[in-house]
């Protein structure tokens, strides 16, 4: 139960912190819930790769169904990655690990400071 409600918060603050700031915000969230948040330093690392990794699949695929597809076949046929669809995969994987690395990373501080 403790590792949705953490996809839930990391996915709803993200979601909220990229209107005002830009990508990197993800980061910055993901470690503040999982430093805030006791767990499982694998439960910090999973809920920040699905939170945020569903959140950049959502907008990603939201953006290129509202442009007709342009953009990403575009980007694509640059980046030899054949059908576009690679490249939101390629988005939502970069996104995922991010957020992951930044839950586990203010998980483990916490653990730290908790030794200490």
């Amino acid at each position: 139960m403790k590792l949705i409600t953490n996809i839930i918060f990391i996915g709803l603050f993200c979601f909220i912190g990229q209107l005002f700031f830009p990508w990197w915000i993800v980061i910055i969230v993901t470690f503040l819930i999982g430093f805030l948040r006791k767990g499982k330093s694998s439960q910090a690392f999973i809920s920040g790769f699905i939170g945020v990794g569903l959140l950049w699949l959502s907008y990603a695929t939201y953006l290129d169904v509202g442009n007709g597809q342009r953009l990403t076949t575009a980007i694509a046929e640059v980046m030899s990655l054949n059908p576009s669809f690679f490249l939101i995969m390629v988005t939502t994987f970069l996104g995922a690990v991010h957020g992951a690395l930044g839950a586990w990373t203010g998980n483990l501080l916490r653990k730290l400071f908790e030794f200490i």
